[in-house]
């Protein structure tokens, strides 16, 4: 679970574990307005408690790729690689793939992490 926030307020919160209890410790911890994003699988269900989602008013975004979308984007991909490169804030080595979850786990400092497998002696 990736969290944004001011002023230790959370106020967006994507998550890409899909662990049953993300909506709940969403509710429990988040400011009012504070948006989830989900675009894991869930692969596991708990009850929701739909009055504290009402009361907080959080938004819940879901997102997920469909089967036949990468048939529709893989020709931008390819003829335009250069400007999509630019979304890669870092790539950093199969061998130290700690640094590259100590990159996406704080807040600001890389936009999106690449774990490279090249070859490494």
């Amino acid at each position: 679970m990736q969290r944004w926030s001011v002023d230790s307020q959370v106020f967006v919160v994507i998550d890409a574990a899909g662990a049953e209890l993300v909506i709940n410790t969403v509710l429990a911890s988040t400011k009012w307005h504070a948006k989830l994003v989900m675009v894991a699988v869930q692969k596991k269900s708990e009850p929701i408690d739909l009055g504290s989602m009402l009361r907080s008013a959080l938004t819940l975004i879901a997102s997920q790729g469909y089967p036949m979308e990468i048939f529709e984007v893989t020709e931008e991909l390819v003829w335009h690689q250069e400007l999509f490169a630019k979304l890669i804030s870092h790539r950093v080595p199969f061998s130290d793939v700690e640094r590259a979850f100590e990159l996406t786990l704080t807040p600001g400092a890389a936009e999106k992490v690449v774990v490279t497998f090249d070859e490494e002696q």
